[in-house]
């Protein structure tokens, strides 16, 4: 079965403009996310069996960070459910996860997230430099920006009490870093 899958956030393109560029893919069933939550996408990912498509707009639709969305790409081919991303191409598996395309794309994702890790790598390090030469005032943080990425991950994927559970902090702490998370892009 073919699906496509819109998350409607503030910053990205309306649902309907999102359906549009899918149209070319032929007939889907389509789910539609307005919340935060993703209540459609976790409903969606239940019903995914192998040797089905989704599709989506772009690689953001699967999570809110790109260490997150390949995480969830990988399981979705290892399920053996094939992805087309307009935006980017597709990845295409077989019923047993075997992929048949898409191993550039898929090298190219990995390159990015690399990337993106040196760079997050390198700000943390000028964050300390610079916080090191002023005084600080508060009680000292309790997770590094590295452990809150981790955290923000293992959230697209798992309950807020989950993660909370796994990484010995407070549900609140984690509802916190999504928020802050989510205050980025506004």
């Amino acid at each position: 079965m073919q699906y496509g899958y819109i998350w409607q956030t503030p910053f990205s393109k309306s649902a309907t403009e999102q359906a549009a560029q899918m149209r070319y893919l032929g007939n889907m069933r389509l789910v539609i996310d307005h919340d935060f939550f993703r209540r459609g996408w976790s409903d969606l990912r239940v019903h995914l069996q192998p040797g089905d498509q989704l599709n989506i707009v772009s690689i953001d639709a699967l999570a809110p960070s790109l260490i997150g969305a390949q995480t969830v790409l990988k399981a979705l081919l290892q399920a053996g459910v094939s992805v087309t991303i307009v935006d980017m191409g597709r990845l295409q598996v077989t019923n047993d996860g075997t992929l048949i395309t898409g191993a550039k794309l898929l090298r190219t994702l990995s390159s990015l997230i690399a990337a993106q890790t040196r760079m997050a790598l390198a700000e943390q390090h000028i964050r300390q430099d610079i916080s090191q030469s002023s005084t600080r005032r508060g009680r000292p943080a309790k997770l590094t920006p590295g452990q809150q990425l981790a955290v923000l991950d293992y959230s697209t994927t798992h309950t807020q009490q989950e993660a909370a559970q796994l990484f010995h902090i407070s549900r609140a702490t984690v509802a916190r870093i999504i928020h802050r998370h989510t205050q980025r892009f506004k």
